[in-house]
């Protein structure tokens, strides 16, 4: 008997990446590139997703996933990254690199929106200064729950 094999649609063509994360990948390139690119996007919506439609104009440029469904496939993908620990060292040399391509060190974010971003290093370092600068100033239960919340991370 004969089996007839379907060829996997290209990286190019509509298929389980675009559908699920919204995610274009040009056809011919290498699949370090792929999964690089693929990377990027998922962490940069999972940050723009987390901005809540702040989004400052330096990273305005960024392609992100825009279906709701989309930004939450992101979302759900970086936090699982994020979390196991198999992957852990794969997702941390991978946000490093996102964060230098991104230039987030000198990107202004709006404060109100970091509280439930943990995408980046260099946000996250802008929300403790934050924190750190509102305990110093005026302390706040809000703001040390939200150091003891962070301490824990």
């Amino acid at each position: 008997m004969r089996r007839w094999r379907k060829r996997p649609p290209s990286p190019s063509s509509p298929g389980l990446l675009q559908d699920v994360f919204g995610v274009e990948l040009p056809s011919g390139e290498p699949l370090p590139a792929l999964r690089s690119r693929l990377a990027r996007y998922v962490l940069a919506t999972d940050l723009i997703a987390g901005l809540q439609g702040i989004v400052p104009p330096s990273l305005s440029s960024v392609k992100v996933a825009v279906k709701p469904a989309a930004r939450e496939a992101c979302h759900h993908l970086a936090r699982t990254w994020r979390l196991r620990r198999e992957v852990r060292e794969s997702y941390v040399a991978t946000s490093k690199q996102v964060e230098t391509e991104l230039g987030l060190s000198q990107v202004e974010l709006p404060s109100d929106r970091l509280a439930d971003i943990e995408t980046f290093l260099a946000v996250e370092r802008t929300l403790l200064r934050q924190v750190e600068t509102g305990l110093l100033d005026r302390p706040t239960e809000a703001l040390l729950a939200l150091a003891e919340s962070r301490r824990s991370r």
